[in-house]
């Protein structure tokens, strides 16, 4: 796959992404699926990709004390 040089919010992945181009193990079953399943599930990473970086803002990266009231 070539490499996309773009901000990560600008990706599209119908236009950025060709499922054409992917290559997959002789065992895999992944070979035997139809382009357009395998478009979707690309955009399903990427769309869940997208949800994390979003959120990874508000996680919290120290761990939070009991709360003692």
């Amino acid at each position: 796959m070539a490499e996309i040089s773009k901000e990560h919010d600008k990706v599209e992945p119908d236009k950025d992404f060709n499922v054409g181009n992917m290559k997959f193990d002789k065992e895999s079953k992944l070979r035997k699926v139809n382009d357009n399943i395998k478009k979707q599930r690309v955009k399903l990473i990427w769309t869940f990709n997208q949800v994390f970086v979003n959120v990874y803002r508000y996680l919290v990266s120290e761990p939070c004390k009991p709360f003692k009231g």
